[in-house]
């Protein structure tokens, strides 16, 4: 539906597209509405564990310098050097974890 809209330049396709747009919408909320008046617990349990599990993923996949994965080195990057691997330790430690987000946003405002 949004590359139809960004690729019309018609007002009748326009009002084509927003009336298909309404009418699909429009038939997936009861099965939704069904979903959150019936199973109400499990429509915010599971997007909070895909959402956990997606971030524990790109916390050990994600890297913040090019050097941690043996390139060279670009501009910008070198003030920032080593904070990962800073906030990465003291998570790891279990020590300090409300301060590491202060850590975290100190070194992001350099």
């Amino acid at each position: 539906m949004n590359f139809g809209f960004g690729t019309s330049a018609a007002v009748m396709s326009f009002g084509l597209f927003w009336l298909l747009n309404g009418w699909f919408q429009g038939m997936g909320f009861p099965p939704c509405g069904y979903l959150v008046t019936r199973d109400w617990r499990l429509c915010f349990h599971v997007p909070g564990a895909m959402a956990l599990i997606g971030a524990v993923l790109l916390f050990a996949v994600l890297r913040d310098t090019p050097e941690s994965m043996g390139l060279p080195p670009t501009e910008g990057t070198v003030a920032m050097a080593g904070a990962g691997a800073r906030i990465r330790g003291r998570l790891r430690s279990g020590r300090d974890k409300t301060g590491t987000f202060g850590v975290g946003c100190q070194n992001n405002s350099a």
